[in-house]
């Protein structure tokens, strides 16, 4: 707020904060060029980066858009072959994207269901048998899913370096981690939980009709003709 308040011609700033969320909506002096108040907003939340937590799970990010103004069209994304999660990666990355960018949209957003995720559910009785801890797997996990450079080769006249993509994204990679091994014994994630490809956040939903939608909202610029 306080790197937002430095713009000029900000009239008011009002703010809105729930658990894990924080709306910020600024009132501009009407002689205010729209896309410029835009940039000099993007410009306070990269220099606000550094006052910010290193781990917020996303960055924040901005819309032009009246918050009294209701979408001019929504629309709803089923798939009888596609969960929710796909159908939800597909819009976000690809249709929502290409709406954004049509003449007289301020915004194009998705909601009724969260990123794709893989959930794992740890079972206590079986991995306290094991003498872990739900602290042990945490560990486990991100120790096998690691993106960073093993090293390289150099010499007189040439370098190679090598790179290894470790990360992974499918319930069925996870399965198979090992979080210990015993004399011959090999303890595998999926021995102490249940690990299945789902969402972010399964609280989460849409439906239409009957069956569970993507909905994609759609709302205009000031002027734009609907």
């Amino acid at each position: 707020e306080r790197r937002l308040g430095e713009i000029p011609g900000v009239m008011e700033i009002t703010s809105t904060s729930s658990l894990g969320a924080t709306s910020i909506v600024i009132q501009f002096e009407l002689s205010r060029n729209i896309d410029g108040a835009a940039r000099d907003v993007q410009a306070a939340l990269n220099a606000a980066a550094t006052d910010l937590p290193s781990d917020l799970p996303t960055r924040p990010r901005y819309r032009k858009v009246n918050p009294a103004d209701t979408p001019i069209l929504s629309l709803a994304l089923t798939s009888d072959t596609l969960s929710t999660a796909q159908i939800y990666d597909a819009v976000d990355s690809i249709l929502a994207q290409r709406l954004s960018q049509v003449e007289g949209v301020s915004q194009a957003n998705v909601t009724g269901g969260e990123q794709p995720a893989v959930r794992v559910r740890l079972d206590p009785a079986r991995l306290a048998a094991t003498g872990l801890s739900s602290q042990d797997v945490h560990t486990a996990i991100r120790q096998a899913n690691v993106l960073g450079p093993l090293g390289g080769f150099a010499g007189d006249a040439r370098a190679e370096s090598l790179g290894l993509n470790g990360q992974i994204s499918q319930a069925e990679d996870y399965r198979s981690l090992i979080l210990k091994t015993d004399g011959g014994a090999i303890l595998r994630l999926s021995d102490v939980a249940s690990v299945v490809n789902a969402s972010a956040n399964s609280r989460l939903a849409a439906w239409l009709g009957h069956k569970p939608a993507i909905l994609l909202q759609i709302s205009k610029a000031a002027g734009a003709n609907v």
